[in-house]
């Protein structure tokens, strides 16, 4: 069915698109929509049957002309996992007046395949759900504040890894446990961190398999069949993945407030087919073969320096693998070398970059 209403934000369209951007950045735009989940199925007499919220996804937003614009689809799941588009729909801002904004959706609701709900009640609990989303985003885009503090991530004591290419398992078990120092953390706690403005001054990102453009061999039963499938050419299912996670991550730490003028962010990969410097580089270790029979270090890969000082581009030529990385920011932090990195001259330092 299509719907669609609007709310006033008491602020200008240029503070509420900011505003729209950092919600949608940070999380608070999933925590808003699965509260008005909630109160939407709860007018249903059937509700206990049917699924639950699990998806939130947005693209933007972006200016045309004086309106803003965030595309928004929420998906569900069934009791057996399968996911399934519940909402897809266009947030539009557009001014009204000097100091304020219609915040406005317009959109495809959809009932649950096979629920057999009747279609007068589920209109009025889509509209009372729509209506309280976007209630709440108005609210939330005139003053965040109303949103309350950000919901503090719960990190377990230790977890398991059954990764081989992470850690060889011991012999006869299916995992290893891993037990995490206070500085190992779930991804989900850098949420929390950049709403709290109290991130690290370092941070390493490790994104799972479904994340970092390797994949698996299955996705499907981990909710991500693109993970595995396609599996080679321009529609690789798992750089795709990869691209997602990238833009999110990265739109999400410079639209923070920890994202200022002395901020970096560096993106590596960390391998191809080992067959571009056959005889390694930058002091890559000696005697280590690739599976073309190449020396590790010598891959040609992609590597991404954002700094929040210089938005201009800028290109290096200068060979450099993952020692140079290391060497550098072991140069920049003053502290000693480690292993390879310590035959790394300062003229192999990626300063160029930094």
């Amino acid at each position: 069915m299509f719907i669609g209403d609007q709310a006033q934000a008491a602020v200008n369209v240029s503070a509420a698109t900011t505003r729209l951007a950092g919600l949608a950045a940070d999380g608070s735009l999933i925590r808003v929509s699965h509260v008005a989940w909630g109160e939407g199925t709860a007018r249903i007499a059937s509700a206990a049957g049917l699924p639950e919220l699990v998806v939130v996804r947005t693209r933007g937003p972006a200016r045309r002309g004086a309106v803003s614009l965030l595309i928004l689809r929420w998906e569900a799941a069934d009791a057996s996992g399968q996911r399934f588009p519940v909402l897809d729909a266009d947030i539009t801002l557009v001014p009204h007046g000097e100091q304020a904004t219609l915040v406005g959706l317009d959109g495809v609701y959809r009932t649950p395949p096979g629920a057999g709900l009747d279609p007068v009640i589920v209109q009025r609990a889509a509209a009372a759900t729509i209506r309280s989303f976007l209630g709440r985003l108005a609210g939330a885009i005139t003053d965040p504040r109303t949103l309350g503090s950000p919901v503090k991530v719960s990190l377990p004591p230790k977890f398991f890894n059954d990764d081989q290419m992470i850690v060889p398992p011991a012999a006869g078990e299916e995992t290893v446990e891993i037990v995490r120092g206070p500085n190992i953390v779930p991804l989900p706690q850098l949420d929390y961190d950049l709403q709290t403005n109290n991130v690290p001054n370092f941070v390493w990102i490790s994104p799972d398999q479904c994340n970092d453009m390797h994949g698996v061999s299955n996705g499907t039963p981990l909710g991500y069949p693109a993970c595995s499938y396609p599996s080679s050419g321009l529609d690789h299912g798992a750089i795709k993945l990869g691209d997602q996670f990238l833009r999110a991550t990265v739109n999400k730490i410079m639209s923070s407030r920890v994202w200022w003028e002395d901020s970096i962010i560096v993106i590596a990969w960390d391998e191809d087919d080992y067959n571009s410097y056959p005889s390694g580089c930058c002091f890559s270790p000696t005697g280590t073969q690739g599976s073309f029979g190449d020396i590790l270090g010598g891959a040609v890969t992609p590597a991404i320096v954002i700094r929040g000082r210089e938005p201009a581009h800028r290109r290096s030529d200068h060979p450099y693998n993952h020692y140079s990385l290391l060497a550098t920011i072991q140069h920049l932090w003053n502290l000693p070398c480690l292993a390879n990195t310590c035959s790394i001259t300062e003229a192999d330092l990626m300063l160029d970059l930094f």
